[in-house]
């Protein structure tokens, strides 16, 4: 039988020093898999929330002479959702329960859904003298071009915006009501260019004392824009309070 190699029958023992790094490394590893693993039980939700958050805390933010009270769920940005002065708050609704993040409509707030379900409502102080509507006339019927069209499925007229005025690839659209009250003034990016837009209309509207709010919202919302309209209405005069 050949005979074993004289190193192999002899090892060199391992010197305290080597095992003294061994034994560091292995508790360097070691540490570092419990550190990850109470990281992940502790943030991976918010990792998962991705800036939103399911947190419904009741903020009053006053901006001017108003004061919004509102579920920090319905709080867009996480640096807006505290209490106090601000010059701008912007909300995020799904629609049609106009509620906040949740668990639920995690899909819809994250732009997983078959077709855009979020609305989108910016309040700050007034800035104009008239909403949309009222600027229907002494101002975007002198920007558009062409003759209007009528969308016989919303009864909206559609009427494109001139380049020349700035509004690139958009139009206005005007809905009349019956009971005689102020239209429905919208404008939208051209339904051919809309297709990368999870909210390509909006229109403003004044609500409070002193608020004037943007609302973003889907094309889709277009099919009923009447009670759209009335409906974010409402909500956000149930948000708004004047200051005492």
């Amino acid at each position: 039988m050949a005979s074993l190699d004289a190193s192999m029958m002899n090892p060199r023992p391992v010197s305290p020093r080597l095992l003294r790094r061994i034994v560091a490394v292995g508790l360097f590893l070691i540490a570092a898999t419990l550190a990850i693993g109470l990281v992940s039980r502790l943030y991976g939700d918010r990792l998962i929330l991705a800036g939103h958050t399911k947190d419904q805390t009741l903020r009053e933010v006053v901006i001017g002479g108003d004061v919004i009270t509102v579920p920090s769920n319905l709080i867009r940005y996480s640096a807006q959702r505290r209490e106090g002065v601000a010059e701008r708050l912007d909300l995020y609704a799904h629609w049609p329960t106009l509620s906040g993040y949740s668990d639920a409509a995690r899909d819809a707030f994250n732009g997983l859904t078959a077709k855009p379900e979020i609305v989108f409502l910016s309040f700050e102080e007034r800035r104009t003298s008239r909403d949309m509507a009222g600027r229907l006339e002494p101002i975007y019927r002198k920007l558009t071009e062409g003759a209007p069209a009528i969308d016989t499925a919303t009864g909206l007229e559609h009427t494109r915006l001139s380049e020349k005025s700035g509004y690139m690839n958009e139009e206005l659209l005007v809905g009349a009501r019956a009971d005689g009250s102020a239209p429905f003034v919208a404008r939208c990016l051209l339904e051919a260019d809309d297709s990368a837009s999870v909210a390509p209309c909006e229109y403003d509207v004044f609500v409070g004392r002193e608020l004037s709010m943007m609302v973003r919202f889907p094309r889709e919302m277009l099919r009923d824009w009447d009670g759209f309209e009335r409906t974010i209405a409402a909500f956000a005069n149930g948000l708004v309070a004047a200051q005492p």
